[in-house]
């Protein structure tokens, strides 16, 4: 269409060229001097206006094509703008068509490649592990808060090589082997602070974006409760094992005695008989424990009541009352008898026979157990004093690890495990528990628990 538009208008101009062709050559032929004087002026005319009006046209094009590489311009250097409007007849709409295309592209990727962007970036910031991203310079690109925690990254950190953030030579090494042979590398990670050796699970990772760009990714898993937790697997299995072959031996000793002939001496015999009794009875504690250390660890949930804490306790203190009367200890309940509490019974009885346990097993002759409560609004405590011999200063922080034992004269009875009991059966309640002792005075153990709602009883007793 715009073709047959251009060719009509050629055709024209060459028809009225060739009439004014005509018409000027007879007038100037056969015209005077003063009609060719006025052909002279009209071509003179002519020519003015003709050069007048190419200049105004060389001057538009030059504006418009200012404007258009003004336009690429604002483009590459993502500056926002209006598209750019050019009349229907300029010669270069089509390319300004163009430019406005590439523009709106342009914006739409770039809008595109922001969000993808934030969303990396917010993906990396909750990441559980440290993430810290290299080019192909070797210096930083991307790296999440966390990884600013474990390094301790310098101020603006980004652009920095590996070998200047990386303050340990084995990650260094690391690095520089992901880059030298283009392949992942691993290795765990002993890190010395101040609160002790932290273990990092450390990957670093090769990322090849193109044939001549590519990245390295090291990622920081921190794996020291993991590793704590299998440490303290192999300490728990090589206790218990101690703690068994202790009676065991004992057991079989005096056992294999009595079969070689002390059945004979009755009084020897019945010696021995009490010391595989007692030591029998040790083992089955021991055993007890460790399952019920097993059943705290299975749990699946609790089961809350209501408890009317004083007829409680007075249950449990029935299970003690040959060993508090053998020692004449006297026991002292300040508890209300309108105190009522809602707890998972079966671990609340857990918590409280073990310290009453412990109260009696190490009260003096003659002495005295006090257990007493307090509520308050978001929670209550749990009291228990006896007057035996005291925790010294240096054991109170470690009483509650599995097997451990302080004071010699405590290893005497007792498995080891029932502070330890305590302490996962309050834990597993959301509670505290804390001990103030004075050695060779007094010992007062407190368990704070949460006060649970009465939406949390079992259905059973409401």
């Amino acid at each position: 269409m715009k073709a047959t538009k251009i060719f009509g208008y050629n055709a024209l101009i060459c028809l009225f060229a060739g009439i004014f062709n005509e018409i000027f050559i007879k007038l100037f032929l056969d015209g005077d001097s003063t009609t060719k004087e006025k052909i002279f002026g009209a071509l003179a005319w002519c020519f003015l206006f003709e050069c007048a009006f190419q200049i105004v046209q060389r001057l538009k094009r030059i504006k418009t094509l200012n404007m258009l590489t003004q336009k690429l311009i604002e483009i590459t250097n993502q500056k926002p703008s209006s598209h750019i409007l050019l009349e229907r007849g300029n010669d270069y709409v089509e390319l300004a068509r163009a430019i406005n295309a590439v523009q709106s592209s342009s914006k739409r990727f770039l809008k595109m490649f922001g969000q993808q962007t934030r969303d990396y970036l917010s993906l990396m910031e909750s990441m559980t592990s440290g993430v810290v991203v290299f080019d192909r310079n070797k210096e930083i690109t991307l790296y999440n808060h966390l990884l600013e925690e474990i390094l301790v990254l310098p101020p603006k950190p980004r652009g920095r090589p590996f070998y200047v953030v990386f303050h340990d030579a084995k990650l260094v090494s690391m690095a520089q082997r992901a880059y030298e042979t283009k392949e992942d590398q691993h290795m765990i990670w002993e890190d010395q602070t101040e609160g002790g050796i932290k273990y990092y699970d450390v990957h670093a990772i090769y990322v090849p974006l193109s044939r001549h760009h590519y990245s390295v990714m090291c990622l920081f898993n921190d794996i020291t409760s993991e590793r704590r937790i299998a440490q303290m697997q192999r300490d728990f299995v090589a206790n218990v094992g101690h703690e068994l072959k202790t009676p065991v031996t004992a057991i079989r000793g005096f056992s294999e005695t009595l079969l070689e002939g002390a059945l004979d001496d009755k009084e020897t015999a019945s010696e021995f008989v009490k010391i595989i009794l007692e030591q029998s009875k040790q083992l089955t504690d021991l055993i007890n424990d460790i399952l019920s250390l097993s059943k705290i660890d299975a749990s699946k949930g609790d089961t809350f009541v209501k408890i009317k804490l004083r007829k409680f306790i007075e249950r449990i203190v029935q299970q003690f009352e040959p060993a508090i009367g053998e020692k004449k200890i006297s026991f002292i309940d300040k508890i209300a008898p309108d105190v009522e509490i809602v707890c998972d019974e079966k671990k609340l009885q857990h918590i409280i026979s073990n310290l009453m346990q412990n109260a009696v097993r190490y009260n003096k002759e003659g002495g005295s157990i006090e257990v007493s409560a307090v509520i308050f609004e978001n929670e209550w405590c749990f009291l228990i004093k006896d007057t035996g011999q005291g925790i010294k200063h240096e054991d109170l922080g470690r009483i509650f690890e599995r097997f451990y034992r302080g004071d010699k004269s405590r290893s005497q009875e007792g498995t080891g495990l029932g502070l330890s009991i305590v302490k996962e059966y309050v834990d597993s309640l959301s509670g505290m528990i804390d001990v103030t002792s004075v050695p060779n005075a007094w010992t007062e153990f407190m368990v704070t628990l949460p006060e649970f709602s009465e939406n949390k009883v079992s259905e059973v007793e409401k």
